[in-house]
């Protein structure tokens, strides 16, 4: 399993262009204060849960695992 990396340190790296919209990294499992564990992506909007709610309060993440 992966480990934990503050935002501090790094952010996922974008993998997906919408031109003119955002760039989006792949989704990732996150921390979030407000809401705990999420599965979220980082874009050039900012974070954003699978629900599509915007959070502000992420403080660590991690690559998913791979698929089985």
């Amino acid at each position: 399993m992966s480990e934990w990396i503050s935002v501090k340190d790094g952010l996922p790296e974008y993998t997906h262009d919408f031109g003119s919209f955002a760039l989006v990294s792949d989704c990732v499992k996150a921390i979030s204060i407000s809401k705990g564990d999420v599965i979220a992506d980082w874009s050039t909007q900012g974070w954003c849960d699978t629900d599509g709610d915007c959070l502000e309060d992420i403080t660590h993440w991690q690559p998913l695992p791979p698929p089985l």
